[in-house]
């Protein structure tokens, strides 16, 4: 569940990177709104993309935790909790 909630939050921030990409777009290029909006899109793509590896990642997960135990796959992902709280605070 936890994995959808990722869903959400990544989904939210592709529309600011796609709408900073236009825009960007519009500054250093000479390409007009149509081109630009074709070249880039809204994001489905993308979105379908990330929705799918989550919703594969919710299929894997009970096998993963069977084949390595309970507590190997808690200290696991607390190395993996922690490496992302001092990759974020660094």
């Amino acid at each position: 569940m936890l994995l959808f909630t990722a869903f959400q939050t990544a989904s939210m921030s592709a529309k600011y990177v796609t709408n900073s990409i236009k825009k960007d777009l519009q500054l250093t290029t000479n390409l007009t709104d149509e081109e630009i909006e074709k070249t880039i899109g809204d994001g489905y793509i993308s979105n379908s993309v990330l929705y799918a590896v989550f919703a594969l990642a919710n299929f894997i997960a009970p096998s993963i935790v069977k084949i390595f135990g309970h507590k190997a796959s808690m200290v696991t992902y607390l190395c993996y909790l922690l490496l992302i709280t001092y990759t974020y605070f660094s």
